[in-house]
């Protein structure tokens, strides 16, 4: 698989990391890996996707709430290069909620419903 590399005209504008860690972050890792990967193949088309995931264990229940929204001038094929690289920022986060802001794109998760 080719790397995902940013787009030179595409900056990172504004990046943060909610301060609540995780339940369980390798729960919260699994879930987020299946939403993002939704919103990764619903966002070309329109330019915007959302989603949720839910998964339990004995003890608690986790829930991620994604939005990834793209430049309406953008291709289809900008689009998903900005939501994959955005999405490899964001998973820079060890926290319930994370958003990257870029020029072409926007990508935001949270374990609570936004949308």
């Amino acid at each position: 698989m080719a790397p995902i590399r940013a787009d030179p005209e595409n900056k990172l504008l504004a990046y943060a990391c909610g301060s609540s860690p995780p339940n369980n972050a390798t729960l919260l890792e699994k879930i987020l890996d299946a939403a993002l990967a939704s919103v990764v193949k619903e966002v070309a088309p329109s330019g915007l996707a959302t989603t949720d995931e839910e998964t339990s264990t004995e003890t608690t229940t986790d829930s991620i709430y994604v939005l990834a929204q793209c430049r309406k001038d953008k291709s289809s094929a900008d689009c998903v290069n900005c939501i994959k690289v955005a999405q490899n920022q964001i998973r820079n986060c060890s926290s319930v909620s994370a958003k990257a802001f870029y020029d072409s794109c926007y990508l935001r998760y949270k374990n609570v419903n936004f949308l």
